[in-house]
């Protein structure tokens, strides 16, 4: 039993060691600034653009969305938003914590290697699947719920631009230094 348990725990310390790892490795070094991610919007609210911001002419603001560079006219923005909306992040850790929960359901489950059913104290005798779908079923929410807190917690900034190059410098400006 305690093996099982070192075997799962290795195996979840390996998995998060990867994960920052890719992080690191996709992201800026702490010497190269990571530009701030905005939302463009235009008069009606319609969401012209998202990205990274890249740069401003004297009728554009550039940014980067999918490794592509993309721009928008500069008398088309009604207002910028600042970070990612606020169901971004309960989504990725949700999703993140339905696929751990069943790893660890399924690594837990010990039907096949003892006669006293499954590792869940709630799911005896009911066999891998149902330990996968728990495992989930108590990951997923568990994580969607922290990613709420922590998205409740963030401050969402919306500046008003209405097509005017000086007022988006200045935005820019104040978005960048806050970063």
């Amino acid at each position: 039993m305690m093996t099982k348990m070192k075997h799962i725990l290795l195996f979840i310390l390996l998995t998060w060691s990867f994960q920052l790892s890719s992080q690191e490795q996709q992201g800026q070094s702490n010497d190269e600034r990571k530009e701030p991610f905005i939302r463009v919007y235009d008069a009606n609210g319609k969401k012209i653009g998202k990205g990274n911001f890249s740069s401003i002419t004297d009728s554009t603001l550039i940014f980067t969305s999918n490794q592509k560079l993309k721009a928008v006219l500069i008398e088309d923005i009604k207002s910028i938003k600042t970070k990612r909306s606020f169901g971004h992040l309960p989504l990725v850790l949700g999703t993140s914590g339905l696929v751990l929960g069943g790893i660890v359901g399924a690594a837990s489950d010990q039907a096949s290697s003892s006669s006293s059913g499954s590792g869940w104290a709630l799911a005896p005798d009911y066999g891998i699947g149902f330990s996968i779908v728990g495992g989930s079923m108590v990951f997923g929410p568990g994580l969607a719920l922290v990613g709420v807190l922590i998205s409740a917690s963030k401050k969402y900034e919306t500046f008003e631009i209405d097509g005017d190059v000086n007022r988006l410098k200045s935005v820019i400006n104040t978005i960048e230094n806050e970063n």
